[in-house]
């Protein structure tokens, strides 16, 4: 049975945490639906959670039943994977949270080329340091970067999770981390400052017309500086000048 009302409070909180930081964009939920049985899973759809993860291959494996009346559900693994476990973990999951390792994503690598498409993962970063826990720790950049270069993976970002503590400090500390501007001069020298557009043409549009024609060379374009997540382009620009 799901508590629904918890839920809503859960939306309220996420609606005035966006209003407080002034932001537009809708986080996604995961309900943990690991040591839950199957119907646990048809209630959170039915609520409108359309995520929902687990930590073991072989728990899903014996729980999981047709799909067919959950169309837009995406199943995500959130557990420590072992390599012995990447063909099977593939065909129950859209998704791998928890990629901990070259040795890891290299494997996924290798069993997403033997079908179409990218096999989407989320890289796991120990931010805490904690002994307990696996990922990358945040010092092993170069090693993150790497997993970039797998052919068959779709590295679509970063997961974490903070310590377990009522410290908030300690929270804000694991979770903050290094800015992305501290990370920049790495990362341009690792990808050799590449030309953003450099060898690509605009798309015509539906008339057939470059959807550029007619826009003056000297146009200075729109300050988009101040958008949230928009304002380390400058400092790209910048450096490509």
């Amino acid at each position: 049975m799901i508590n629904v009302a918890a839920l809503e409070e859960i939306y309220l909180n996420i609606d005035k945490a966006k209003a407080a930081l002034k932001r537009n964009d809708q986080p996604k939920i995961i309900a943990v639906t690991k040591t839950h049985p199957f119907s646990a899973i048809e209630d959170v759809y039915n609520c409108g959670v359309f995520s929902i993860g687990e930590n073991r291959v072989q728990e899903a494996s014996n729980k999981f039943q047709s799909f067919n009346k959950m169309p837009n559900l995406t199943k995500r693994f959130i557990g420590h994977l072992q390599s012995n476990k990447v063909k099977k973990c593939m065909e129950l999951f859209d998704t791998i949270d928890t990629v901990d390792s070259l040795k890891l994503i290299r494997k996924i690598s290798k069993q997403a080329s033997e079908k179409t498409g990218l096999f989407p993962v989320l890289l796991e970063v120990n931010t805490s340091g904690e002994q307990q826990k696996h990922g990358f720790l945040p010092s092993e950049t170069d090693e993150m970067f790497r997993c970039f270069d797998e052919p068959h993976v779709n590295v679509e970002g970063l997961m974490t999770v903070g310590p377990l503590t009522q410290d908030r400090q300690k929270i804000r500390e694991a979770l903050m981390g290094q800015s992305p501007s501290q990370n920049y001069d790495e990362a341009k020298q690792r990808f050799q400052d590449p030309g953003l557009f450099e060898g690509t043409n605009p798309i015509p549009n539906s008339n057939g017309h470059n959807p550029m024609s007619g826009v003056s060379p000297n146009d200075q374009g729109v300050d988009i500086s101040n958008i949230p997540g928009f304002g380390n382009w400058g400092n790209v620009a910048n450096n490509l000048k």
